[in-house]
């Protein structure tokens, strides 16, 4: 099975192609602001290093959020594109379920976290196994903090964002192959009826309730 993977929901670019669940190229690539300009060139130059044409892909796997609201737009625009154009299969993972996909580790817990701004993240925790014991969700970082001194393990945070915690913290390096290889079989959805995954209103939405 061919398989392309898009995660533009935070300032990188993390894109893969994998024949068979061995990855064949990656990206991984900050871009900031410049996300929105430079994604499609660079998920082009992808296809052309692995002489692969987007017509071959077998099935896309994009990540849906949550994150940074402009660029999941980005992604899953282009992977819905992809899809319905090109009649291909689709499904999705969560940013956080990408985070806590580790090839190994010696920690028990696994707790990938966003920074969403006034003392909030978002975040979840994963076992080693992938299995989820705390759904992803918007939470005060100081709740799901003592979250994870109840549990019976070490525990470590996942991110690429400035988070102040007495708990160890590892940097966020997307392990494409071992992603793709994990969530490719996840049933195929309809193209049309995937959105992006905030978690919690926008700003502006946040601003027009009040």
């Amino acid at each position: 099975m061919k398989t392309f993977y898009i995660d533009t929901s935070s300032s990188y670019l993390f894109a893969g192609i994998s024949v068979d669940k061995q990855l064949k190229n990656e990206i991984k690539l900050k871009l900031d602001k410049e996300l929105s300009s430079f994604t499609l060139p660079k998920i082009e130059e992808l296809f052309k290093e692995v002489e692969i044409e987007p017509k071959d892909i077998d099935k896309i796997l994009v990540v849906k959020g949550p994150g940074s609201f402009t660029g999941i737009r980005i992604g899953v625009t282009i992977a819905k594109t992809f899809a319905w154009s090109l009649k291909k299969e689709i499904t999705t993972l969560s940013s956080l379920e990408a985070m806590a996909t580790i090839s190994s580790t010696d920690y028990d817990y696994l707790v990938p976290m966003i920074d969403a701004r006034r003392g909030y993240v978002y975040g979840a925790i994963y076992d080693r196994q992938g299995t989820q014991i705390l759904k992803d969700q918007y939470i005060k970082k100081e709740t799901l903090e003592i979250a994870m001194e109840d549990l019976p393990g070490k525990c470590v945070i996942i991110t690429n964002d400035i988070l102040t915690s007495k708990f160890p913290t590892i940097s966020y390096d997307a392990q494409i192959e071992e992603i793709i290889a994990r969530f490719e079989n996840r049933e195929s959805q309809n193209p049309h009826a995937i959105n992006p995954e905030y978690l919690k209103l926008t700003e502006a939405e946040e601003n027009k309730d009040k």
